[in-house]
């Protein structure tokens, strides 16, 4: 191996480069995601001391879903620099930048030049990597722990150090407090540890997991475990009840589909285009083939690489868990965090069919085709992307916005306000904040409002969901005397509702 690939110089000038790319797609602008928003909450409320607690409600109540260590991760910059979206936006493409770097060493020792730059090209202009580059979400935090700790692994099969091997559980063990679905990278571990024999490593891992496992639960709120969630028809009505059998395993079925076409495509195709309905049969044919070459790689070739066993076993459970959860919960951004490892075992099984099928002299110019390839595709994705983050604003969510920064010296600051985005509501007014009920009945309505002390309704005008022109304003025209109009904008209006 040559040893400039990985001197701290090219991981510097990679960085750097990487960094530069996700400036050059940065969104200024809070992003409209909802759990984007819970995270920053969850983070303010730990740095200001409060505990892994939603803030933005007038109970504080411990997180539910979320794992702790992403919003204690942020709580230190929000420390450092106060609550500062652009800043805290600039740590995000700083994780873009580092995962990138990370992964270069990976390649590096894995693939030959020519391959291994087509790798870091595809990966670092992926669209969704990019498109994570800049907003608080979990996925990239996630990705550059676990590659990492998947480098302290290739590292320790090369060098034979066991600090590398340790460090690289320490970092698999915090994975599923970060994202639920990284019990895929404990697993992975586990078997890897089972399979190689190293028992001591094993037990490390274990007293760690339960560790860590115990010192989350303290910090969230005692629901329903994530086990008992992955069975409930809907998690987000849980009055729906439990799957039966048969509804799983349709579950697993359409998800795989799902997976296996419409989101892998979208995830490594972004540029041509979103499809709904069945996959036609190019699309099917092309799943199939991309399949195909996930798996064509020899087992022998395997039995002497455990670092090509763990990434393996990492995205098969990985997989295995996506495609068990709920369907509300799908779709390409829970892909986000295994793309690197899906582009990197295809090359790997791409790398051997070219050395081991193709004659001398044409491996090189086929090297040189995949370059080119992988330069062309991701100047497509990086078109698509690009696009979407320099696209301004709906004036929807502008008004919305315009309505929360109004309400931010305009009301009081012990007022309840009911909103359709709540959490995007709150870190814009600084007020708190009740979800908006969906329930059908008017007086139903009007008994959540008065149990939950609301004491402003907004009536946006959301082109992305109806849900306030279905449940809230049929009430507001049923009851004028309970509702008065204290803001109004063309898609934003805020009322005082009258208690009672």
């Amino acid at each position: 191996m040559n040893s400039k690939i990985t001197t701290p110089l090219r991981f510097t000038i990679i960085w750097i480069l990487a960094f530069a790319l996700g400036l050059s797609v940065f969104q200024k602008e809070l992003n409209t995601n909802g759990d984007n928003g819970a995270f920053l909450i969850y983070a303010k409320a730990l740095a200001e001391g409060k505990g892994f607690r939603m803030i933005a409600f007038p109970e504080a109540p411990k997180s539910e879903q979320f794992p702790l260590l992403f919003p204690l991760w942020i709580s230190l910059f929000i420390k450092l620099f106060g609550f500062k979206i652009l800043i805290l936006k600039l740590i995000m493409t700083a994780t873009f930048a580092s995962a990138v770097a990370i992964f270069d060493r990976i390649i590096s020792r894995l693939l030959s030049a020519k391959l291994s730059l087509a790798l870091l090209i595809l990966t670092a202009a992926n669209y969704w990597m990019l498109d994570n580059a800049s907003i608080h979400m979990s996925e990239l935090t996630y990705l550059a722990i676990t590659l990492v700790s998947f480098w302290l692994i290739l590292k320790y099969e090369t060098e034979n150090k066991k600090v590398y091997l340790y460090a690289a559980l320490a970092g698999l063990a915090l994975c599923p407090f970060i994202r639920t679905v990284g019990l895929a990278a404990v697993g992975a571990a586990f078997i890897y540890l089972l399979y190689k024999k190293y028992y001591k490593p094993l037990i490390f891992l274990s007293a760690l997991f339960t560790l860590f496992w115990i010192i989350n639960r303290m910090s969230m709120q005692a629901t329903t475990s994530y086990f008992a969630t992955l069975f409930l028809k809907n998690p987000y009505r849980v009055d729906l009840g439990t799957a039966t059998a048969g509804e799983f395993f349709n579950r697993l079925y359409d998800n795989t589909i799902f997976y296996g076409t419409h989101t892998i495509r979208m995830t490594l195709l972004a540029f041509i285009g979103e499809e709904s309905g069945p996959p036609d049969s190019g699309t099917f044919a092309g799943a199939i083939a991309f399949i195909a070459l996930l798996i064509f790689y020899p087992i022998s070739k395997l039995k002497s690489n455990g670092f090509s066993v763990i990434i393996r076993i990492y995205l098969l459970l990985y997989l295995g868990i996506l495609i068990s959860w709920p369907q509300v919960w799908s779709g390409s951004r829970f892909v986000t965090p295994i793309i690197p490892v899906i582009l990197l075992i295809a090359f790997q099984n791409t790398s051997y069919i070219v050395e081991n099928f193709l004659r001398k002299d044409i491996q090189t110019k086929a090297a040189s085709i995949i370059l080119f390839a992988a330069i062309l595709w991701s100047i497509f994705n990086y078109s698509s992307v690009y696009k979407k983050t320099h696209t301004p604003l709906t004036s929807d969510w502008v008004d919305f916005f315009k309505a929360a920064e109004w309400s931010k010296t305009n009301i009081p600051d012990t007022a309840i306000v009911c909103a359709r985005s709540p959490f995007l509501f709150y870190i814009k007014s600084d007020r708190f904040i009740r979800s908006m009920p969906t329930r059908p009945i008017r007086e139903d309505v009007l008994r959540y409002l008065d149990s939950a002390k609301v004491d402003y309704v907004v009536v946006d005008r959301f082109k992305w969901t109806g849900t306030t022109q279905v449940y809230m304003v049929p009430v507001i025209n049923a009851y004028p005397d309970r509702f008065k109009q204290v803001f109004a904008l063309p898609e934003a209006m805020i009322y005082k509702y009258d208690l009672r």
